[in-house]
């Protein structure tokens, strides 16, 4: 639902690999969005942030338009180009600090948005010299 805000979380009482699902009706394909949940040990997760913190690409408004995009998780990654990455996985890291607000804030302004301004829809970004297709 536009402007809801989740706080996504797992507790984990050994470490392995979990089959993960998305429950949050979040647009057209939420309920194929299967995601593979890894809990693992602290030194371990230490390891993976600097991973992340180094490999990972800068994520700001332009970004996020990209992946607000009606579009396929390997379009995005071609659109990004994250080869370095593993296989099926795009790493954000460097997140701008207003970035978050910035999405959600206006959702709770009190009048609605043009389908141009919601991520997930078919004309999303138009008018900002973007296509709304993944390749824009």
């Amino acid at each position: 639902m536009p402007g809801m805000v989740t706080r996504p979380n797992l507790a984990a009482y050994r470490t392995g690999r979990f089959v993960g699902m998305n429950t949050q009706y979040d647009g057209s394909g939420f309920h194929a969005e299967h995601f593979q949940a890894v809990a693992m040990s602290t030194p371990a997760f230490a390891r993976w942030v600097h991973e992340v913190a180094h490999e990972g690409l800068g994520l700001g408004a332009r970004g996020y338009r990209i992946s607000g995009r009606d579009s396929t998780p390997g379009q995005v990654r071609a659109e990004f180009g994250d080869a370095a990455m593993p296989a099926g996985v795009t790493y954000f890291s460097a997140v701008a600090s207003d970035l978050f607000a910035s999405i959600v804030q206006p959702y709770h302004g009190g009048s609605a948005l043009a389908p141009t301004g919601q991520p997930g829809s078919a004309v999303y970004g138009a008018g900002r010299g973007e296509a709304g297709g993944p390749s824009g």
